[in-house]
Protein backbone atom coordinates (compact mmCIF):
# COMPACT_ATOMS: atom_id res chain seq x y z
CA UNK A 1 0.00 0.00 0.00
CA UNK A 2 3.22 2.00 1.32
CA UNK A 3 4.21 1.97 -2.39
CA UNK A 4 1.13 3.16 -4.28
CA UNK A 5 1.04 6.07 -2.14
CA UNK A 6 4.36 7.54 -3.65
CA UNK A 7 3.29 6.53 -6.89
CA UNK A 8 1.03 9.37 -6.73
CA UNK A 9 2.78 12.03 -5.19
CA UNK A 10 5.40 11.20 -7.99
CA UNK A 11 2.42 11.42 -10.87
CA UNK A 12 1.40 14.60 -8.92
CA UNK A 13 5.49 16.01 -9.26
CA UNK A 14 5.62 15.01 -12.93
CA UNK A 15 2.36 16.57 -13.60
CA UNK A 16 3.36 20.07 -12.37
CA UNK A 17 6.35 19.68 -13.71
CA UNK A 18 4.74 19.45 -17.16
CA UNK A 19 2.29 22.67 -16.59
CA UNK A 20 5.36 24.79 -15.39
CA UNK A 21 7.06 23.44 -18.66
CA UNK A 22 4.15 24.55 -20.75
CA UNK A 23 3.57 27.69 -19.10
CA UNK A 24 6.87 29.08 -18.98
CA UNK A 25 7.43 27.83 -23.03
CA UNK A 26 4.20 29.58 -23.46
CA UNK A 27 5.49 32.94 -21.70
CA UNK A 28 8.88 33.19 -24.30
CA UNK A 29 6.51 32.64 -26.96
CA UNK A 30 4.63 35.81 -26.56
CA UNK A 31 8.06 37.61 -25.13
CA UNK A 32 9.72 36.33 -28.74
CA UNK A 33 6.66 37.37 -30.82
CA UNK A 34 6.13 41.09 -28.97
CA UNK A 35 10.10 41.22 -30.00
CA UNK A 36 9.23 40.30 -33.28
CA UNK A 37 6.93 43.51 -33.50
CA UNK A 38 8.80 46.04 -31.69
CA UNK A 39 11.66 44.98 -34.49
CA UNK A 40 9.11 45.08 -37.62
CA UNK A 41 7.90 48.38 -36.35
CA UNK A 42 11.38 49.89 -36.03
CA UNK A 43 12.47 48.60 -39.40
CA UNK A 44 9.36 49.66 -40.88
CA UNK A 45 10.25 53.09 -39.32
CA UNK A 46 13.94 53.25 -40.99
CA UNK A 47 12.27 52.02 -43.91
CA UNK A 48 9.87 54.88 -44.86
CA UNK A 49 12.63 58.01 -43.17
CA UNK A 50 15.02 56.92 -46.03
CA UNK A 51 12.58 57.06 -48.41
CA UNK A 52 11.09 60.20 -47.09
CA UNK A 53 14.73 61.43 -47.03
CA UNK A 54 15.92 60.50 -50.69
CA UNK A 55 12.81 62.37 -52.04
CA UNK A 56 12.86 65.73 -49.83
CA UNK A 57 16.27 65.72 -50.89
CA UNK A 58 15.79 65.50 -54.37
CA UNK A 59 17.64 62.78 -54.85
CA UNK A 60 15.45 60.17 -56.00
CA UNK A 61 14.64 62.89 -59.27
CA UNK A 62 17.67 62.38 -60.21
CA UNK A 63 17.12 59.03 -61.13
CA UNK A 64 20.85 58.70 -61.42
CA UNK A 65 21.68 55.05 -59.66
CA UNK A 66 25.13 55.87 -58.70
CA UNK A 67 24.26 59.10 -56.89
CA UNK A 68 21.18 57.67 -55.26
CA UNK A 69 23.04 54.15 -53.77
CA UNK A 70 25.68 56.52 -52.48
CA UNK A 71 23.16 58.40 -50.30
CA UNK A 72 21.24 55.38 -49.35
CA UNK A 73 24.34 54.09 -47.83
CA UNK A 74 25.06 57.05 -46.17
CA UNK A 75 21.76 57.28 -45.04
CA UNK A 76 20.77 53.41 -43.60
CA UNK A 77 22.15 52.34 -40.08
CA UNK A 78 25.07 49.79 -39.95
CA UNK A 79 22.66 46.86 -38.80
CA UNK A 80 20.33 46.89 -41.55
CA UNK A 81 20.85 45.65 -45.24
CA UNK A 82 18.19 46.78 -48.14
CA UNK A 83 16.92 46.62 -51.56
CA UNK A 84 15.95 49.42 -53.64
CA UNK A 85 13.44 48.83 -56.87
CA UNK A 86 12.55 52.10 -58.56
CA UNK A 87 9.89 51.68 -61.69
CA UNK A 88 10.14 54.43 -63.95
CA UNK A 89 6.89 55.31 -66.11
CA UNK A 90 6.94 57.97 -68.86
CA UNK A 91 3.74 60.24 -70.33
CA UNK A 92 1.98 58.30 -72.80
CA UNK A 93 0.43 61.55 -74.39
CA UNK A 94 0.11 65.32 -73.92
CA UNK A 95 -2.13 65.21 -70.11
CA UNK A 96 0.20 62.68 -69.01
CA UNK A 97 -3.66 60.25 -68.17
CA UNK A 98 -1.73 57.15 -69.06
CA UNK A 99 1.62 56.41 -68.72
CA UNK A 100 3.77 52.95 -69.87
CA UNK A 101 7.15 51.38 -68.41
CA UNK A 102 10.43 52.89 -69.93
CA UNK A 103 12.29 49.69 -70.50
CA UNK A 104 16.03 49.91 -69.19
CA UNK A 105 15.41 53.10 -67.25
CA UNK A 106 14.29 51.00 -63.73
CA UNK A 107 16.89 50.95 -60.81
CA UNK A 108 17.47 48.49 -58.68
CA UNK A 109 20.07 48.56 -55.94
CA UNK A 110 20.71 46.03 -53.11
CA UNK A 111 23.20 45.97 -50.16
CA UNK A 112 23.00 42.27 -49.82
CA UNK A 113 22.95 39.13 -52.30
CA UNK A 114 20.06 37.47 -50.03
CA UNK A 115 16.91 39.06 -48.12
CA UNK A 116 16.06 38.86 -44.73
CA UNK A 117 13.52 36.32 -43.88
CA UNK A 118 11.87 39.23 -41.29
CA UNK A 119 12.11 41.68 -44.08
CA UNK A 120 9.78 44.59 -44.41
CA UNK A 121 8.69 47.32 -47.10
CA UNK A 122 8.00 50.74 -47.58
CA UNK A 123 6.70 52.20 -50.79
CA UNK A 124 6.77 55.95 -52.15
CA UNK A 125 5.95 57.67 -55.14
CA UNK A 126 7.67 60.52 -57.27
CA UNK A 127 7.47 62.63 -60.19
CA UNK A 128 10.00 63.77 -62.14
CA UNK A 129 9.65 66.77 -64.21
CA UNK A 130 11.30 68.24 -66.64
CA UNK A 131 10.59 72.05 -68.33
CA UNK A 132 7.93 72.64 -65.71
CA UNK A 133 5.86 69.26 -67.02
CA UNK A 134 6.05 65.64 -65.62
CA UNK A 135 8.26 63.68 -67.82
CA UNK A 136 8.32 60.26 -65.05
CA UNK A 137 5.82 58.77 -62.84
CA UNK A 138 8.16 56.72 -60.27
CA UNK A 139 7.48 54.16 -57.72
CA UNK A 140 10.16 53.36 -55.45
CA UNK A 141 9.96 50.59 -53.05
CA UNK A 142 12.63 49.78 -50.38
CA UNK A 143 13.19 46.32 -48.73
CA UNK A 144 15.02 46.28 -45.53
CA UNK A 145 15.67 43.83 -42.40
CA UNK A 146 18.27 43.23 -39.48
CA UNK A 147 21.64 42.02 -40.52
Amino acid sequence: MEMRKGFAFSIDALLAVVVAIILIAGIFTNISRDKNKVENAYLQKVANDILVTLNKNKTLDTLNKTLIENILNEVTPAAIDYTLNITVYECQDQDCRSFVTVDGNSIYISSSTLAGSDSVTAKRVFLTFQDSRIKYFNTAELKVWST
